[in-house]
């Protein structure tokens, strides 16, 4: 299924040579199934498995875009879809989390203000790659050919601190992608939270991180240029 992903790269004008843009990419086309718009956000807690809560997220999503009504005027339409997806895609993903293993061993180095600026970076990246979809194609379209189907669910680690949900990720009768969700719990949020997503094989945390190392080195170790490149680099913006 790889030749599915590169292809949707290719329509949009980027190869896997850009590995910023081409993650995240990936990982907007996994977090389609678990973002919620219009309504109700859906709160996860430690009462809901992590698969009741891809489940229900994805539910939520799907019946939402359904009815969701977007301002036709690109610019407000915009700003809107940004704006539902940032209310309801920043409560179930830590950003910090994802931010500081990009980082790995470099996050020491960092000064608070440096890590908290690159975990901005990241996250802002990341609403822009969700939301361009949303804005350039139509939810109804979109709602009726997305499904979400579980194929596995399981809680690891000694602790059962953390969760593995595989799922398929099915646009229209023929295509589907391969998506699974790592979670952890987060006991000072009673929560499950997202931490990394695979999309076809393809670890977006490990790809995060090995493009972090690679910027660090070649900017000089500058906590400062590697934030602004992460910042720069997008799938599209306009």
């Amino acid at each position: 299924m790889y030749h599915k992903v590169l292809r949707i790269a290719a329509i949009r004008g980027i190869t896997a040579s850009n590995d910023i843009s081409f993650a995240k990419l990936m990982l907007g086309i996994a977090m389609v199934s678990i973002l919620s718009i219009g309504g109700t956000s859906y709160r996860a807690t430690a009462a809901d498995s992590p698969e009741q809560i891809i489940t229900k997220v994805a539910d939520n999503f799907i019946g939402a875009l359904k009815v969701a009504k977007i301002d036709k005027d690109p610019i407000k339409g915009k700003a809107q879809i940004k704006n539902i997806v940032d209310t309801h895609l920043s409560p179930l993903i830590d950003f910090r989390r994802i931010a500081y293993r990009a980082m790995g061993k470099h996050y020491k180095q960092a000064s608070t203000e440096q890590f908290l600026d690159f975990t901005e970076a990241v996250k802002k990246s990341l609403i822009n790659t969700y939301a361009n979809p949303l804005i350039e194609l139509d939810s109804q379209q979109v709602a009726n050919r997305l499904a979400v189907e579980i194929r596995e669910s399981k809680i690891t680690g000694k602790k059962k601190r953390n969760s593995i949900v595989a799922t398929w990720l099915k646009v229209g009768a023929n295509e589907k992608y391969d998506v699974i969700y790592y979670l952890y719990y987060k006991e000072s949020k009673d929560q499950w939270l997202v931490e990394n997503v695979a999309v076809e094989g393809i670890n977006i945390g490990l790809t995060f991180r090995n493009q972090f190392q690679r910027l660090f080195t070649e900017n000089g170790e500058d906590f400062d240029k590697v934030t602004q490149v992460w910042a720069a680099s997008k799938v599209d913006e306009s």
